[in-house]
C-alpha cells in the first residue's frame, strides 16, 4: 500500500516542478522582451536628446549682442557674492 502512495506523490511532485519550471521560463521570456523594449526606448530617447541638443547649440550660437540688448539683458557689474568673507564661524563641540 505504501508504494502506490509514494509513486503518486512522486508523480505529483514532478508535475508541480514542471509547472514551476514553465512559470519561470515564461517569466524569463517576459523579462527579455521588457529589456529589449526598454533598450529601444532608451535608444529613441537618446536620439531625441541629441536632436534637441544640436538645435540648442545652433540657437545659442545664433544669438548676437543686439538680440541680448533688445531683450533688455545686461552683463552684471561685478561677480555676485554668495558667501560673505569672514562671517562663517567654525563648528565645534568644545565649549
Amino acid at each position: 500500500m505504501e508504494r502506490p502512495v509514494t509513486a503518486w506523490a512522486l508523480c505529483g511532485l514532478i508535475v508541480a516542478l514542471a509547472f514551476v519550471y514553465a512559470y519561470f521560463v515564461h517569466l524569463s521570456i517576459g523579462n527579455a522582451v521588457a529589456a529589449r523594449e526598454a533598450q529601444d526606448a532608451a535608444s529613441t530617447l537618446s536620439a531625441r536628446v541629441s536632436s534637441l541638443e544640436s538645435r540648442y547649440i545652433a540657437a545659442k550660437s545664433s544669438v548676437t549682442e543686439s538680440d541680448i540688448a533688445r531683450l533688455g539683458l545686461a552683463a552684471p557689474a561685478s561677480a555676485p557674492v554668495y558667501i560673505a568673507a569672514g562671517t562663517a564661524a567654525s563648528l565645534s563641540f568644545n565649549r
